[in-house]
C-alpha cells in the first residue's frame, strides 16, 4: 500500500466505524477457508485517513483487509474514483475497478473475474445514500452465487440516519431516495413522519426494517441489522449482515458495543 500524500480528514465517528470494521474483518477471515474466498469491497478507499479530532492516522477498510493474515484468495476493490488506483500495489490476486456500478457491464466484469470455486464476502460501506442504489444490490447478489448456490456473505454499513431523515421531505431528493430503496414505498414513512412528527431514530428504524425486509425477499437465510449503541439519538448508519450460511449478529453486537480507544485518544468518550 502507498500512503496518500494528503490523507482525507474524517470525523471521529468514521474513525470508530473503521476500527469496528477492522475487528469484524479479522474475525471473519479467521473463521473461513480464506484462500477459497473472494473479498469484494464496493466504494473502496485505499490508503490512510486522518482523524479530524485527534490528528491520528487511521487505516481505511481497504488497507486493513489487505494486511490481514490469513489472506483472502482474491481481492476485488471497486474504487470510488480513478485516483484510488494509485494507492493499491498491483498483485496477481487483486483487481481494482473504477467504473460506475450502475452499469451492468461493470457488475458483469466483477462477477466474471471471480472463479466459480470461490465464495464471496462483500463489504459495502457507501459514503451516502445518493451513491448507492438498490438495483446494485439486487443485481450483484443475483450474479454473485458460488458453486454451492450460496449468495455472497455481505456486511453492509447502511447510511440511514439523520441525513436521510432530514432529506425525506425535500422534493429534490425524491429521486435519489427512491433509487436507494428501489421503489417509492418509502413515502409511506414520510407520511407517517409528517402526520405524527416522529423522531429521527424511530423513522430510521422503520426505514432499515423496510430495507432488510427487501433483502430477505432476495432469498437470504440470515438478514440481521443492528443500530450501534455508541450513538445518542439517530445513528449515522446501521450495520446489516446478510448470509445464506450463518448468523453474525452476536459478533457484530460485541464489536460495535465494545469500549475502545481510537488512536490518538487518552480517554474514551462517546462518539
Amino acid at each position: 500500500m502507498k500512503t496518500q500524500a494528503t490523507p482525507q480528514p474524517v470525523s471521529r465517528t468514521i474513525c470508530y466505524k473503521l476500527e469496528c470494521i477492522g475487528d469484524f474483518l479479522a474475525s471473519y477471515v479467521s473463521s473461513i477457508s480464506s484462500s477459497r474466498y473472494c473479498y469484494l469491497e464496493l466504494f473502496s478507499r485505499p490508503g490512510d485517513l486522518r482523524c479530524r479530532d485527534t490528528g491520528a492516522m487511521i487505516h481505511s477498510s481497504t488497507s486493513r483487509v489487505l494486511g490481514l493474515k490469513p489472506a483472502f484468495g482474491q481481492y476485488i476493490l471497486v474504487a470510488r474514483d480513478h485516483s484510488s488506483r494509485a494507492c493499491v500495489v498491483p498483485g496477481s490476486n487483486t483487481l481494482v475497478v473504477a467504473n460506475n456500478l450502475i452499469y451492468n457491464k461493470t457488475l458483469q466484469h466483477i462477477v466474471d473475474a471471480i472463479p466459480r470455486s470461490h465464495s464471496i464476502f462483500a463489504l459495502i460501506d457507501a459514503p451516502g445514500y445518493r451513491d448507492f442504489r438498490w438495483s446494485t444490490i439486487k443485481k450483484l447478489t443475483g450474479y454473485g452465487t458460488d458453486w454451492q448456490g450460496y449468495r455472497m456473505d455481505m456486511l453492509l454499513v447502511l447510511p440511514v440516519g439523520t441525513a436521510l431523515y432530514n432529506n425525506l421531505a425535500r422534493p429534490e431528493c425524491t429521486g435519489s431516495i427512491t433509487r436507494f430503496f428501489g421503489s417509492g414505498a418509502w413515502k409511506d414513512f414520510l407520511n407517517e413522519m409528517e402526520a405524527g412528527a416522529l423522531p429521527a431514530n424511530v423513522i430510521s428504524d422503520k426505514l432499515v426494517a423496510f430495507y432488510t425486509a427487501n433483502l430477505k425477499k432476495l432469498g437470504y437465510h440470515f438478514v440481521e441489522h443492528f443500530r450501534p449503541a455508541k450513538f445518542s439519538g439517530s445513528p449515522g448508519y446501521y450495520v446489516v449482515w446478510a448470509s445464506d450460511r450463518d448468523s453474525r449478529l452476536k459478533l457484530i453486537k460485541y464489536i460495535w458495543n465494545k469500549t475502545r480507544f481510537i488512536p490518538g485518544e487518552f480517554f474514551h468518550s462517546q462518539p
